[in-house]
This record gives C-alpha cells, sequence and structure tokens, in this order.
C-alpha cells in the first residue's frame, strides 16, 4: 500500500512538471509596482545642481564617502536614475516633488529651486522633470510632472514618445520623426508636442534611426537632430528636448536626450 502512494505520487509530480513547461502555460512576464515609482531629470537652463525630494524624503544624492553631504548634487541634464530604472516612492497621495540646492554647496546652500505639487498613485510611473530658465533673483525655476502611461510588454516592437521641456520653441512646441537607416523609412512618432507635455507612445519598428524634431515658431523655427539611435523591440523610450531653442552649440544648446523607460 505504501509503495503504491510512493508511486502515485511520483506520478502527480512528474504531472507538475510536464504541466508548467506546456507551451500555454502561464509566464509572469512583468509585475507592477508595489508603490508609485519616480524618474526625475534637472533640464532647468543655468540652474544649479541639487538634490530632489519628495515631500521631506530625498530621493536623490551624489554618492558621499565621508557620510556627509556633498556640495554637488544632480547638475544640468542630469537624470536619475538611469535607464531602465526608477525611483520607489516613499508615498502615495498629494506629494511635493521639491530640488534643494546640497547644504554644503558654495552658492545659495539649502535654497529650494523647484516646488511642484501632485497627486501620484500606487503601481503608476512618473517623470518630474525642471524646466525652464534659471531665476537669479528669486533663485527658483519651473517644474513640471508627467504620468509614464507605459504600454503593456510587447517583444515585437519598440516604443517611443517624445517630452518637451524647451520653453522658447514657442506654442506648437517640437514634433519627432525617426528616418530608419537601413530601410530609409520615416516613422512619425510625434506630432507638435507643446512646452511641460509629453505624446503618447507609439510603435516604432526595431532599427537604427536618425531623429529629427522641429519646432513651427514663428518667424524662425528650430530643428534639433541625434542621429544613430537605437530603437530595440521589447523596450520602451522617452526622447527629451532640453535646452535653449536659439543655441546650436554650447552647454545650454538645444539637444535630444534618450533614456528607456523599460
Amino acid at each position: 500500500m505504501k509503495t503504491n502512494n510512493i508511486y502515485t505520487l511520483l506520478i502527480f509530480c512528474a504531472m507538475l512538471i510536464i504541466s508548467s513547461c506546456d507551451k500555454d502555460a502561464v509566464q509572469i512576464i512583468h509585475t507592477p509596482p508595489n508603490g508609485p515609482l519616480v524618474r526625475v531629470y534637472n533640464f532647468a537652463l543655468n540652474g544649479p545642481s541639487a538634490n530632489f525630494f519628495i515631500n521631506d524624503f530625498k530621493i536623490s544624492a551624489a554618492n558621499s564617502t565621508t557620510g556627509k553631504e556633498l556640495a554637488t548634487g544632480l547638475g544640468y541634464s542630469g537624470v536619475f536614475p538611469t535607464n531602465n530604472s526608477y525611483i520607489n516612492a516613499p508615498t502615495s497621495g498629494s506629494v511635493a516633488f521639491k530640488t534643494i540646492v546640497p547644504l554644503n554647496a558654495t552658492v545659495n546652500p539649502g535654497i529650494t529651486v523647484a516646488n511642484v505639487t501632485s497627486t501620484i498613485e500606487t503601481g503608476k510611473y512618473y517623470s518630474f522633470y525642471t524646466s525652464g530658465v534659471f531665476d537669479a533673483t528669486a533663485k527658483t525655476t519651473s517644474g513640471f510632472i508627467i504620468e509614464d502611461m507605459i504600454p503593456a510588454v510587447d517583444t515585437s516592437t519598440a516604443y517611443v514618445r517624445i517630452v518637451n521641456t524647451v520653453p522658447n520653441a514657442g506654442i506648437a512646441g517640437f514634433d519627432l520623426k525617426g528616418v530608419n537607416t537601413t530601410t530609409l523609412a520615416t516613422v512619425v512618432i510625434a506630432a507638435p508636442t507643446a512646452y511641460k507635455a509629453a505624446s503618447e507612445f507609439v510603435k516604432v519598428p526595431n532599427g537604427i534611426y536618425n531623429l529629427t524634431a522641429v519646432s513651427t515658431n514663428t518667424p524662425t523655427s528650430y530643428t534639433i537632430i541625434r542621429n544613430a539611435v537605437s530603437f530595440s523591440k521589447g523596450f520602451v523610450y522617452t526622447i527629451s528636448t532640453r535646452g535653449d531653442a536659439t543655441l546650436a552649440t554650447g552647454t545650454n544648446a538645444r539637444a535630444l536626450d534618450l533614456t528607456r523607460n523599460r
């Protein structure tokens, strides 16, 4: 009797193993986050390096080996965390996103540069941008928060959007197109997108692209070019405009920033 029970148990275990290998078995590819997830961008022109906070909880800082806060934080054009990463926010609901100059900085220590209130929800992704031009008198800059409406996992294509942080490119903002360097096919990624706005994520075939963003500003339009950008199927990307629309060279020149959301 005992032998029969052992055989029955072995057969049952074997059936479990076989069923788990079945091509129709359920596979968990992506698990939703436990709380709101946040990424930050310091894109304010002429702004200081700063640390980012949600309420009074610091979510970004330069690495210190002394145990003391460094005199520098996230500098201009900096992104934290980098590709394919987000910060798990300490709380949900109505929160204040802030950038604060480090207390040990030599200029404007402890000054709150940007302060933007928004409501964030568990299970959703967000990007917080500082933007505009730093006001040296008021010691403040602008900022905005957008929800990252990341599409469901699709291993057959890439997804791309544009976020416009350039304050002086006209009311309509920048569009975004890509030319596949192999097929020479043009993909329209986004219609003109206003300042502090984001386009929807759209499908872009796997490949390498030369990107062009054009504003419809009057009387002068502005063009930003970034070549040889790889979009890989299964991944989600954000192209952010930044800089001064009127500048073609230098630290504050208009540019296209690439980050991966997933």
